[in-house]
């Protein structure tokens, strides 16, 4: 469970990463 919810948030960086980048 713990590993499954650090997969959601490198998940979630990974978008977060790539929306940042696309606003530029």
């Amino acid at each position: 469970n713990q590993k499954n919810l650090l997969s959601d948030g490198w998940r979630m960086n990974q978008v977060l990463l790539h929306f940042e980048s696309s606003l530029q």
